[in-house]
Parts: structure tokens; sequence; C-alpha cells
């Protein structure tokens, strides 16, 4: 009777034994993934022109006002010399090239140095908000700057500031959808 008993307690442990190994190799699944992950590509718009629109222009000196592309081209200083009255100005064009191997996406230009409420910067003919320039494509742009005609003030003005491209990655997001399936439960 001891052996009987003997026996059925190393069959428990036994049964026991191997629903602990069976479960514990249920819940302890690792799954490890190796690989390399590369990111490749360039992202540069830069001005390759800029211009003062002379052949529009009124009430300014065409001969000494300038569009001037920085030596690292990403910045225009603009100087629009002796608006003589309000309502004078002039229209500048400049060209961006995209420079990089990755889509660019326009938000517009940004302007610094204008300090005077009187001078006004449009965009009258050009940007287009949201326009993609592809790698190796270029965009013109081209904003007029005016003394406001309702302005008070009638001392003649000279005007300086710098333009910058505001711009964005454009490309397209990966947007995979995890998924899982059991072969086992197939």
């Amino acid at each position: 009777m001891k052996n009987k008993k003997r026996n059925y307690v190393i069959v428990v442990l036994v049964v026991l034994l191997l629903a602990l190994a069976v479960g514990y190799a249920a819940f302890s699944d690792t799954l490890n993934i190796t690989g390399t992950a590369n990111a490749k590509g360039t992202f540069d718009m830069k001005f390759t022109s800029a211009t003062i629109d002379t052949a529009t222009a009124k009430g300014i000196n065409t001969t000494e006002s300038t569009a001037t592309i920085s030596g690292d081209n990403n910045t225009v200083t603009v100087v629009v010399k002796d608006l003589a009255y309000p309502g004078a100005g002039t229209n500048v064009t400049v060209v961006a090239k995209n420079a990089g191997t990755v889509p660019a996406k326009l938000n517009g230009l940004t302007f610094t140095g204008i300090d005077d409420t009187d001078i006004k910067v449009t965009f009258p003919d050009g940007l287009v908000k949201n326009e993609v320039v592809q790698p190796g494509g270029t965009c013109t742009i081209t904003f007029s700057v005016k003394w406001d005609k309702e302005s008070k003030l009638t001392t003649e003005k000279t005007i300086e500031f710098t333009a910058k491209l505001d711009y964005v990655q454009e490309t397209e997001e990966f947007t995979g959808t995890p998924a899982h399936s059991d072969a086992n439960n197939a």
C-alpha cells in the first residue's frame, strides 16, 4: 500500500512538473528581431536668384535697390531705396531650388527687419502655399514691397529686410497595420 501511495505521488508530481513546463513555455514566448534601419536623404532648399523688378517699380531708386542672396543661399537681403511717396513700391522675384533629395512643401517666406508699419510686404502673384518642390525642382516666388498709400508720412523712405524660405518635409508617411495570426489555431 505504501508503494502504491508513493507511485501515485510520483505520478502526480510528474504531471504537475509537465504542466508547469508547458505553462512556462506558453507564457515565455520571446521574439527577437535584428536588422539595420538606414535613413537616407538630404533636406535643403536654397535661393538661386533674386531680382528687383525695375520695369514695374514706381517711385523708387531702381539703380540702388537690390536683392542679394547670402553666401549660404538661405536668405535674401532686400534693399528698396528712396521710396518717394506713399504708394511707391516694387516687386521682388526670387527663385528657390530644392537642392536636397527629399521633397519640400513651402509654407511661405518669413521676413525679418521690417520694423516700419508703413511698409507692406505682400504676395500678389507667386507663392502657392503648400506647393511641393521635388528634388532638383525650382519654385519662383514674387512678392511686393510697398509704402502703404494710406500712410500720413511724407518723408522719403528706404527699407532693408531679409527673406527666408519657410518649408517642411513632404513625404508619404508609412501607415502599416500590425497583425498576428496563430498558425496552431487556424
